[in-house]
C-alpha cells in the first residue's frame, strides 16, 4: 500500500524516516495491566449513585408532568436540569449543616478535622 501511495518502497525503519508515512509500528505495552482498569465503584461513587436515585425518585412526579408531550431530547434535558438543581439544593443544605457544626467545634477538633481531610486526600492520590 505504501508503494502504491508514495511510489517508492517503504523505509525499513519508518519511525526514523524523514518522509511522512501512514505506516505505524505497533509494539506490546509492557506496562499494561488489566488491573489498572477497575470498573468497580469506589465508596464515593456508590454514595453518589444512591443520592442520584433519591433525587430521581423524589423528582419523578414533577418530571413526568413537565415532559408530557415533549420529544426525547427535551425530556432528557429537562430531567437532567431538574436533577442537577435538586443536587445543588442538597449540597447547599449539606454545606449549611457542616457550617453549623463547625461553628461549635473547638480549635483542637478543627485541627483534627483538617488533618483527617488531608490524610484522606493523600490516600486518594
Amino acid at each position: 500500500m505504501y508503494k502504491e501511495i508514495y511510489g517508492v518502497e517503504p523505509p525499513k525503519n519508518s519511525i526514523d524516516s524523514t518522509k511522512p508515512s501512514r505506516i505505524m509500528q505497533f509494539e506490546w505495552d509492557e506496562d499494561y495491566s488489566e488491573e489498572d482498569f477497575d470498573d468497580k465503584l469506589d465508596n464515593a461513587q456508590e454514595e453518589a449513585v444512591v443520592i442520584a436515585e433519591e433525587i430521581f425518585n423524589s423528582s419523578w412526579s414533577k418530571i413526568k408532568k413537565e415532559i408530557e408531550g415533549t420529544n426525547k431530547k427535551e425530556a432528557c434535558k429537562y430531567s437532567f436540569i431538574l436533577g442537577f438543581l435538586d443536587y445543588m439544593k442538597m449540597m447547599d443544605k449539606k454545606a449549611e449543616m457542616i457550617a453549623n457544626e463547625v461553628k461549635n467545634m473547638s480549635e483542637e477538633d478543627m485541627k483534627k478535622l483538617i488533618k483527617d481531610f488531608r490524610d484522606c486526600e493523600d490516600k486518594n492520590e
